[in-house]
């Protein structure tokens, strides 16, 4: 099976979306290869929101803010769905890891995000990749993963399989000037055929 995972390259995740570290047995069940994520509350937040200051509004320094997938990382043979990296960027500012960024091989998704298995040491090329059963939640920045609201997460949005279509995650860029020129330049003509302002002129009298 062939994934997309370019859908995922440069996409920004704010942290009440990404989980904290989960394993299988503490945060995730695994059965037949369906995983759930389930609500760990600690202390007023779940397991999915690492943060320690005293709201969402107010994250403490060493918070992380943002997740960032900065590119498509070469693929190796043996990881079948697809290997990316990401960093993170915390509430002081600092980004890690300093270059570079953390490899993470995907396992499962829904139409929100996904779920990956972090890969300690993993380098873009690498021929071979040591999943260490350390698994993070990308969710789209839509998804509420953090308890503060009462709301929380769907069990749709909990529920990670290798089916259904691969979510696309990108944001949809804004036309671009030399796309919206053409167009421009039609209108423009338009509006200067007579017929046409004679038409508009009679409509507004």
């Amino acid at each position: 099976m062939t994934l997309n995972i370019s859908t995922l390259n440069n996409a920004t995740f704010n942290e009440l979306t990404a989980s904290v570290p989960i394993q299988i047995g503490n945060g995730l069940t695994n059965v037949s290869g369906v995983y759930t994520a389930t609500q760990n509350n600690q202390g007023n937040l779940a397991i999915f929101d690492s943060w320690t200051g005293a709201s969402p509004s107010s994250p403490a320094p060493l918070d992380v803010t943002t997740v960032h997938t900065i590119t498509e990382a070469v693929v190796p043979s043996n990881a079948p769905f697809g290997v990316i990296e990401y960093m993170t960027t915390q509430a002081n500012g600092t980004v890690n890891p300093a270059s570079g960024g953390f490899g993470a091989e995907i396992v499962a998704w829904n139409a929100t995000g996904v779920l990956v298995e972090q890969l300690p040491s993993y380098v873009p090329g690498a021929t071979s990749v040591s999943p260490n059963g350390s698994y993070v939640l990308l969710a789209a920045p839509g998804v509420d993963l953090s308890i503060y609201t009462g709301a929380g997460p769907t069990a749709a949005e909990l529920t990670f399989a290798t089916t259904g279509a691969f979510p696309n995650l990108q944001a949809t860029p804004e036309p671009s000037m030399a796309l919206m020129m053409p167009l421009m330049v039609v209108l423009l003509m338009i509006s200067r055929n007579r017929s046409v302002r004679s038409f508009f002129g009679a409509n507004q009298a």
